[in-house]
């Protein structure tokens, strides 16, 4: 084994490690509340001051769940920072880690993102409908007569699209057809 290739094994052994010993360090950038569950209306628990050390425990949605001090609570992503002030340096074992956790490199690591992805169980579990919104939503509908009136209007042409076959149960009303299989769109 070349030893280029027994350092890049032993770093990720190292890495693997330090990841499975629990928490994760990190760092709260600007000034936040620890919330007791991940909401915006939930308890506070503490007020915590940009640049607080804490241990990033879990994730759920936009929020992380973390440790500082013996309180344990949550904050939302865009507040924390992973890694600590050390590993974010531009040379030596601590970028080294940090590009392997993080595939970033260098100490300018000024791009963040926040993305959710999705709905999970829970998200699923706790909705509840909204059933004033969807009659304000419903009242936008217009007729297929005042939709072409208005494509015309607006010079659009008249493009035919087949149905795309849906294989979920769907009510009734939902499943106006021409019985052509084909809906007009009206598009450039």
């Amino acid at each position: 084994m070349t030893r280029q290739l027994q350092r890049v094994l032993f770093l990720f052994l190292l890495t693997a490690s330090t990841l499975a010993q629990g928490g994760e360090a990190a760092r709260i950038i600007r000034d936040t509340q620890l919330k007791a569950e991940p909401f915006s209306d939930a308890a506070t628990l503490q007020e915590l001051k940009g640049n607080t050390q804490v241990t990033k425990e879990s994730r759920k949605g936009g929020w992380y769940q973390i440790k500082v001090g013996d309180k344990a609570g949550w904050v939302r992503m865009s507040v924390l920072r992973l890694g600590t002030e050390q590993a974010q340096g531009s040379s030596g074992l601590g970028s080294t880690l940090q590009f392997l956790q993080t595939g970033r490199s260098g100490a300018s690591d000024v791009t963040v993102a926040t993305g959710l992805r999705g709905l999970d169980a829970a998200d699923l579990t706790n909705a509840t409908p909204d059933h004033k919104a969807l009659e304000k939503f419903k009242q936008h509908k217009i007729s297929p007569k005042a939709a072409k009136k208005f494509a015309s209007t607006a010079k659009l042409k008249a493009h035919k699209m087949a149905y795309v076959k849906i294989e979920q149960h769907q009510p009734e009303s939902s499943q106006e057809s021409d019985g052509g299989g084909v809906e007009e769109f009206f598009g450039e």
